[in-house]
């Protein structure tokens, strides 16, 4: 197998949270026997197997995520072009309850659904 470049994104704590490579690397290492396959075809023309799950994030919200240590929430509230204090009163909480939220590890689903609603995405976009 090839060597294949893969990028990770740290937590908080400098672990590593997201890995992101190529699709055609992802699809050797979850179907190993499918890349020994030769293809003719180019990559634009091939029928790939989608992966149950899969959420596309905007590129500008993966390079906020790459670009420091902030939570995936505060990386599309600034793609929004979103204030902490407006986000807060789509929700019905006080900006403080935000930030809050917002640096939560991990926050509670309900959480999450409510947040993803004032920001007018799916909440499978924000519990990436």
């Amino acid at each position: 197998m090839a060597k294949m470049k893969v990028t990770t994104l740290p937590d908080n704590h400098g672990k590593p949270l997201y890995v992101f490579l190529k699709y055609e690397d992802y699809l050797a290492l979850a179907h190993p026997s499918n890349a020994a396959k030769p293809s003719r075809k180019s990559a634009s023309a091939q029928t790939f197997p989608s992966p149950k799950n899969t959420v596309k994030l905007p590129d500008a919200v993966l390079k906020r995520l790459k670009s420091g240590n902030i939570s995936l929430m505060r990386a599309w509230r600034e793609h929004l072009g979103l204030s902490q204090s407006e986000v807060a009163r789509r929700i019905g909480i006080t900006q403080g309850g935000y930030t809050f939220i917002e640096k939560a590890k991990k926050p509670r689903a309900p959480t999450v659904s409510k947040v993803a609603a004032a920001f007018g995405i799916s909440a499978a976009k924000l519990a990436v």
